[in-house]
């Protein structure tokens, strides 16, 4: 990371035909002395809180959110992308020094004065028209601001999101640390993606404390194989819980990719996005998830019990 001078002005989107973006949280004071990530081909530029546009690693990239250093959950060379987990802080908020819009956006504290509608967070923004939305996938920082399972809603463009709900609620995330998590998009968002909105909606019960905060959400639109990205390999074995015995068959679930176990139990991804996995067995009426923290460069092995 590098400091930007204050005599330097933030660079800005060179494309008229990208929008200005809105992020529905409470800003701070504006700064110029922040560290960033410095703007890669992969991810844009790190100092703009949006940024839609080429992406090495997709037809195109909508990301919403920025990166200094976390609050103090990031390291100085620490590179999200990778999937380590973020380490330890103390507390998540705003620096009073943060620039608009960097660090986080979290769910504000609850008032009874509050409507509705506010109690949450949205991170937005407006691109241009797209054709040929074929897939997608969303990937996002989250920290874990509360010890006690506290239940989450979600909409992406304002439809209904389970499996951003889904993942959060599986996603085992010690407190006061953060973790990056990578999901599949279903077909059924793709439509609306490719109308040049992206509008990312999560909301909780008004009486609970705030559970999360979201450092940024990128979404990669026709993303491209994972080898041109930061991936981990996973193989293991599923067993039963009570006996230990292999269990052959079973369908196993990870990212949006799937495989089945083989006679002796075993499975294998070769490669998944690197970050915090939510793994799935089973399908059906009964289906157990294990969170995984599988940081890139390597194979990790595990042994799942179903």
């Amino acid at each position: 990371m590098t400091t930007r001078p204050t005599n330097k002005p933030r660079r800005r989107l060179a494309c008229s035909l990208f929008a200005a973006a809105a992020l529905a949280v409470a800003a701070a004071p504006a700064s110029a002395d922040l560290d960033y990530l410095p703007p890669d081909a992969a991810h844009g530029d790190w100092a703009e809180q949006f940024y839609a546009g080429p992406s090495t690693v997709a037809g195109f990239l909508v990301r919403v959110g920025d990166i200094d250093n976390f609050s103090t959950g990031w390291d100085l060379a620490y590179r999200p992308f990778f999937g380590r987990p973020a380490r330890p802080f103390d507390e998540v908020l705003n620096q009073p020094d943060d620039a608009d819009g960097t660090d986080l956006a979290r769910w504000p504290i609850l008032d009874t004065d509050i409507p509705d509608s506010d109690r949450g967070i949205t991170l937005s923004g407006s691109f241009f028209t797209l054709e040929d939305v074929t897939s997608a996938r969303l990937v996002f920082f989250a920290a874990r601001l509360e010890k006690k399972p506290v239940a989450v809603s979600a909409t992406l463009n304002d439809v209904p999101a389970p499996f951003i709900a889904d993942a959060l609620a599986a996603a085992d995330i010690p407190l006061g640390q953060g973790r990056l998590i990578s999901l599949a998009v279903p077909e059924e968002h793709l439509a609306d993606l490719s109308l040049g909105t992206f509008r990312l909606t999560l909301s909780h019960d008004r009486e609970a404390d705030t559970p999360f905060a979201l450092d940024f959400v990128s979404c990669y639109l026709n993303p491209k194989p994972l080898a041109e990205r930061a991936t981990t390999g996973l193989t293991g074995r599923v067993i039963d819980r009570t006996d230990g015995v292999p269990l052959s068959g079973m369908t196993v679930e990870a990212a949006g990719y799937t495989t089945q176990t083989d006679d002796s139990g075993h499975f294998a991804f070769p490669q998944l996005p690197a970050g915090h996995t939510i793994v799935h067995l089973g399908s059906g009426d009964r289906r157990v998830s294990h969170a995984l923290d599988l940081p890139g460069g390597r194979t990790h092995q595990r042994v799942l019990a179903y």
